[in-house]
């Protein structure tokens, strides 16, 4: 069950993937922590303007993508998991090309409400 709570997440951002405006240009989840973003189907060599939301923080970025269209974002020191909450993306390309996606994550586990030992419930008198 945790393991599917952990994936789960990955998968749907997976599904998630689909070009707005039909032009094929996509960006996909390659790693979680660090998080990194890989476009492809871009005009090759175009100037790409990347606007990242986890949570409440906004992270911007321009990159070029490569002659095969295609181009990588690893944003050091940010970590998309569950408790993330929120995960939106939009990429722009000075040519015309535009990805955009959102995603929501599962609840974080509430850390406070485990029991930290093995002891039975109460039982009422």
């Amino acid at each position: 069950m945790i393991a599917l709570a952990l994936v789960l997440p990955v998968v749907l951002a997976g599904a998630a993937l689909a070009s707005i405006d039909g032009n094929g240009a996509r960006v996909r989840i390659a790693k979680r922590n660090p998080l990194e973003l890989r476009g492809e189907r871009f005009f090759p060599g175009e100037t790409v303007t990347l606007r990242v939301e986890i949570g409440t923080k906004l992270y911007k970025r321009t990159v070029r993508t490569s002659a095969a269209g295609t181009f990588a974002w690893k944003m050091e020191n940010v970590v998309f998991d569950r408790c993330s909450k929120r995960l939106a993306l939009e990429a722009l390309g000075a040519r015309g090309d535009k990805f955009e996606f959102e995603l929501h994550t599962l609840p974080c586990p509430n850390r406070t409400d485990r029991v930290s030992d093995h002891s039975p419930p109460p039982v009422a008198p």
